[in-house]
């Protein structure tokens, strides 16, 4: 499984990795911390099984980038982690964390 983790805060980004580590260990990670990256990446490689999208971004929120990747074609999972959901909505992602990521969180996302 091929999973990308967009978050520009280096303990958020090393939870949701770790998380999926345990979850799926055989998991193949690409943790960036910029958006506009992560859009570049996007961009000529869509062969993510799943990605993670942090909320605030400087540049480029989680919802646009989330948006951009739908645009680009990409058509699995995107899960967008926020520490405020509330008036939050998208047709881009297929769910929304809650900042603080607890690993009881990651078990429904890998059906374990």
């Amino acid at each position: 499984m091929k999973i990308l983790i967009v978050d520009d805060d280096y303990t958020s980004s090393y939870l949701i990795a770790k998380f999926c580590h345990d979850f799926c260990p055989d998991a193949q990670l690409t943790v960036l911390s910029d958006s506009i990256t992560a859009a570049a990446l996007i961009s000529t490689k869509i062969d993510f099984d799943i990605m993670f999208f942090d909320y605030q971004m400087p540049k480029m929120n989680g919802i646009e980038l989330a948006d951009f990747a739908r645009f680009k074609g990409y058509k699995n999972r995107i899960y967008l982690v926020t520490c405020r959901p509330s008036g939050l909505e998208s047709l881009s992602v297929d769910a929304i964390l809650v900042k603080p990521i607890m690993k009881h969180d990651f078990k429904q996302l890998f059906n374990v």
